[in-house]
């Protein structure tokens, strides 16, 4: 457990004690949108005067990244789930919450949420949900486990956050006594500017495009989709670097496809590399693209939009709203997912025409600049954690007429 209390300053007398925030979520060293925002997050709230916060680690750190082997993931996800519960108990008793602020992923993780948010409430102690995926449409129209296991998870929960306004509406409509919080993910400015530094990046014609993608490299992000278009891209011919942890499996697939193009030394993989040096990437780059079949709001977009760079990316999660101007206008291409021909279309048509790259880019950064700086969302979360405690609707005395509904 990664213990982070912030004692340093006394909080206002007629504002009360601080509101102590027991968070669950990834932490620390590791790759993904969810440990970048928990990262920021704690040391955002270092010295609150206001918020009191512990962390417990929820990092799947028994497992490789591209390692998706049922057995794999339920072995060690039952005993990560158990040191985690140990340690809710032991933070239940000692640190004494005033609200569990759990992060989710969705999948086989849900069994884990719905015994936490269990635990937490039979102690009477508040538990905000936050689920950082898109899929919340899809899993409600399939109707199937994970489904329902989301909908315990929501049904025993004080209150659910999720990042796009479609989950919202669904939540809402399906849970219609609960709070749903739309609560997207951020970016700090301020920190992506400090990494690049003063040096304006020329993003002009090149005679050789450059496209990036930054992620883990699976099927799932689009990753085939992405070299099957670019290695059909040939004016201009482009070149495209895969940032992110790869299996040896996945590499050499992509490479074969690569070869369909000159001798798809093009095709450069640059590994898991640290977050300023794949936001140096993101920012020389001519595009990024993004082509997942499923998304919640990814970090990796919200850098790039910090960056003034033109986007690609499919129609899945937040990814269209994020990528609509504050006036309406286009921040980037969206593309359907899974269709290799729309991709190429895209990419291919912005690396001839460098105005329009420029104009994407710089409605994007507006956009960015607008709604998704990382203070909004420390503003927004700490909001939610004040409230004060409210029964949901499982343990509600039954002597109000709502209550017998």
């Amino acid at each position: 457990m990664t213990a982070l209390h912030q004692t340093n300053g006394k909080h206002d007398s007629k504002r009360g004690e601080k509101t102590r925030v027991l968070m669950i979520a990834p932490v620390g060293e590791g790759v993904g949108g969810m440990i970048s925002q928990t990262n920021e997050l704690v040391e955002r709230l270092r010295g609150s005067e206001e918020i009191d916060l512990q962390v417990i680690d929820s990092t799947q750190r028994y497992r490789q990244h591209h390692d998706f082997r049922f057995l794999s993931r339920a072995r060690g996800g039952t005993w990560q789930a158990t040191k985690i519960v140990a340690q809710l108990v032991v933070s239940l008793l000692t640190f004494r919450p005033t609200v569990v602020h759990l992060a989710s992923s969705a999948s086989l993780g849900l069994i884990r949420d719905v015994i936490v948010i269990t635990v937490a409430r039979l102690l009477n102690v508040r538990v905000e949900i936050r689920f950082h995926f898109g899929r919340v449409p899809a899993l409600a129209s399939q109707r199937n486990w994970e489904w329902r296991l989301l909908y315990l998870a929501c049904w025993i929960a004080n209150g659910v956050m999720v990042l796009d306004s479609r989950s919202q509406a669904l939540l809402a409509a399906s849970l219609p006594k609960h709070r749903i919080e739309l609560i997207p993910n951020a970016v700090g400015i301020a920190s992506i500017e400090a990494i690049l530094g003063p040096a304006v990046q020329d993003r002009g014609y090149r005679s050789s495009g450059r496209v990036v993608f930054v992620g883990m490299v699976l099927p799932a992000k689009g990753v085939v989709e992405l070299v099957d278009a670019c290695s059909r891209i040939r004016n201009p011919a482009c070149e495209l670097e895969i940032v992110g942890p790869v299996g040896l499996q996945m590499q050499e697939r992509l490479q074969a496809i690569a070869l369909e193009r000159d001798d798809g030394g093009w095709l450069k993989f640059s590994g898991n590399l640290s977050r300023p040096e794949a936001i140096r990437r993101i920012a020389i780059a001519d595009i990024f693209a993004l082509p997942s079949y499923s998304e919640g709001f990814p970090i990796s977009l919200l850098e790039a939009m910090a960056c003034g760079v033109a986007i690609v990316a499919t129609s899945v999660g937040a990814i269209p709203e994020a990528l609509t101007g504050i006036d309406g206008e286009a921040a980037g291409v969206i593309v359907p997912p899974r269709d290799a021909e729309a991709l190429r279309e895209a990419l291919g048509g912005l690396l001839t025409n460098p105005t329009k790259r420029h104009a994407l880019g710089i409605a994007a950064r507006k956009k960015c600049e607008a709604t998704y700086e990382f203070s909004t969302l420390v503003d927004r979360l700490c909001s939610v954690w004040r409230q004060e405690q409210v029964h949901p609707h499982w343990i509600r005395t039954p002597t109000a007429p709502e209550s017998r509904e």
